[in-house]
């Protein structure tokens, strides 16, 4: 594991102990930093408003050079269970992934 990487991960897990939402969590598993569990609460005023959708993102050992995978566990109604979601910010568009953005923009 490269050293930038590991830093730059530590970074991001202090981003949700120092600024944290009502809105967001996530954490590393079990001290594993490329393996992370998030909950994300339903946004107000839509059919998600009220619920809390929990989820895992699997970060590749070259990250922040290449996206996340992220999987949600539970049933939302938009995406299905235990299969990687294609947003632009996941791996399935790794042309679109921006090095800059950190964990807690590519869940919110």
């Amino acid at each position: 594991m490269r050293n930038q990487t590991f830093n730059r991960l530590k970074i991001e897990r202090n981003l949700f102990v120092n600024e944290p939402s009502d809105d967001i969590n996530a954490y590393p598993v079990n001290d594993d930093l490329f393996t992370w569990h998030f909950t994300i609460r339903g946004v107000d005023e839509t059919e998600f408003e009220g619920g809390y959708y929990h989820g895992i993102m699997k970060l590749p050992l070259n990250y922040p050079y290449e996206p996340p995978s992220i999987a949600f566990l539970n049933a939302s109604g938009r995406f299905e269970t235990n299969v990687d979601v294609c947003l632009s910010v996941t791996r399935y568009h790794k042309e679109e992934w921006v090095p800059s953005w950190t964990s807690k923009f590519k869940l919110f």
